[in-house]
């Protein structure tokens, strides 16, 4: 297949140059069948015979697209319904049933949008391994979690570890683009570099902070504000590891990432 597609966001990712199209069409759910490709407009012109000679492509695609996109959403709702909402949950719970193996990477990277990098499609041996479990109760709201539950480190792990690394790729693209239309390529790799770097300090500390005024919130002394302040900043430490390892994971293509992806 040369396209990810996603009907419920009328996106298309052109998987051999990476473009994102965005499609115009009637209004309502999905992609209807007569549409237009809108390429971004930071990619240049685009000849009307080159879209639509890629419009015949993607429509060529849109059934498997179409039912793959399904499976995901039927995923989605059984993740919340029989995991309780937990990636990690459902992950074991699929490899328990479909004795394959199944991480909980894995089961992110089936749930994100799949005109996304990072995305893979989901199996129909998933949908069916979760759907023979038992419902579980869905999670506690965040205010009666333990104090593990709250951590950011849990969140990337659990919940959405893929689809922030995914978007830090993006913005990454993003900040690339920008610098590298203004400038000479020495020049524009230097600014990137440069932006880079201080984006990075400037979110950091300000978790850092966020850290703090948390522990300030919850501690009852100031013997607990220091620890929970100390367990505040290890795990803001942890989760930016882990993202960077997911990170690294996509953009080389390893471990859950490997291009060998096919709907099942």
């Amino acid at each position: 297949m040369g396209w990810k597609i996603d009907d419920w966001r009328r996106e298309a990712l052109h998987e051999s140059s990476g473009v994102l199209f965005h499609i115009r069409g009637a209004a309502g759910i999905g992609i209807p069948d007569d549409f237009e490709l809108v390429p971004p407009a930071d990619h240049g012109p685009w000849s009307p015979a080159r879209l639509n000679a890629l419009k015949t492509e993607l429509r060529a695609e849109l059934p498997a697209a179409r039912a793959e996109n399904q499976r995901r959403r039927e995923l989605a709702t059984l993740v919340q319904s029989h995991a309780g909402g937990s990636t990690s949950r459902a992950a074991s719970l699929i490899a328990q049933s479909s004795g394959n193996p199944v991480t909980t990477r894995t089961v992110q990277s089936w749930l994100i949008s799949p005109a996304r990098p990072s995305s893979r499609n989901c199996p129909a041996w998933a949908v069916t391994a979760l759907a023979q479990h038992q419902p579980q109760p869905p999670t506690l709201p965040s205010a009666q979690m333990p104090e593990w539950a709250q951590s950011q480190t849990r969140y990337v792990l659990d919940k959405a570890g893929v689809e922030l690394a995914d978007a830090s790729i993006a913005d990454d693209r993003k900040l690339e683009q920008k610098w590298r239309a203004l400038m000479p390529p020495a020049a524009a790799e230097a600014m990137i570099a440069l932006e880079r770097k201080q984006t990075e300090f400037i979110m950091y500390h300000h978790k850092l902070l966020a850290a703090d005024r948390a522990a300030l919130r919850e501690a009852t002394s100031f013997e607990d504000y220091q620890r929970l302040a100390s367990l505040k900043r290890d795990d803001i430490t942890t989760a930016d590891f882990m993202l960077r390892e997911i990170r690294q994971a996509i953009e080389q293509g390893v471990e859950e990432f490997q291009a060998t992806d096919k709907a099942q």
